[in-house]
């Protein structure tokens, strides 16, 4: 089970098929399995990386608040840049006002 900790929270993530890195980003609650419609047509193109969010399928779960603000990610971005410098990023999220 591939794991990665992100600021102190451990990330199960999974990468499929080949070509241009493609990081799916799911909302705030939702885990990789969200993405299961999506990523076999998106995998014959790309290498698509997927990740559980904090506190839900495999990864850790945090005992702080919960934040959608971007420096919670940066920890796991700067991993996957350094594993290619370009990819694409695709992210999901429900915005309720």
């Amino acid at each position: 089970m591939p794991i990665t900790n992100a600021n102190g929270i451990d990330l199960y993530y999974e990468i499929h098929g080949e070509g241009e890195p493609l990081l799916l980003i799911m909302g705030l609650g939702l885990n990789s399995k969200s993405w299961f419609r999506t990523l076999p047509a998106l995998s014959k193109q790309y290498k698509v990386i997927i990740f559980d969010n904090r506190g839900t399928g495999s990864s850790g779960k945090p005992n702080t608040p919960y934040s959608i603000e971007l420096p919670q990610f940066n920890t796991f971005f700067s991993r996957i840049l350094a594993y290619s410098q370009d990819f694409i990023t695709l992210g999901m999220d429900l915005t309720i006002k």
